[in-house]
């Protein structure tokens, strides 16, 4: 599991490399994260697919079945207007 683990913190990293090289911001989910539950309830529509209830039952769902699971899901910071 640990070697998993390693795994996923590589992919976070990549993923907030390609992020920064095309001038974008991120900030990944954690169980309990106001930011992602607040950009949620935000959402005009919502999938329940996206909900963190449903997220959270899915991480332990397959990882409880000796799936390794990672939760890669982020909210974009995104600005509409440059000056």
């Amino acid at each position: 599991m640990a070697e998993f683990a390693y795994r996923q913190d590589q992919l976070r990293e990549a993923f907030q490399a390609a992020l920064e090289a095309v001038d974008l911001k991120g900030s990944f989910r954690q169980p309990g994260n106001a930011e992602w539950e607040g950009t949620a309830a935000r959402a005009a529509y919502l999938p329940v697919d996206y909900s963190c209830a449903m997220m959270d039952y899915q991480l332990c769902y397959w990882n409880g079945n000796a799936k390794p699971t990672s939760d890669l899901s982020l909210v974009l910071h995104l600005s509409l207007i440059h000056i």
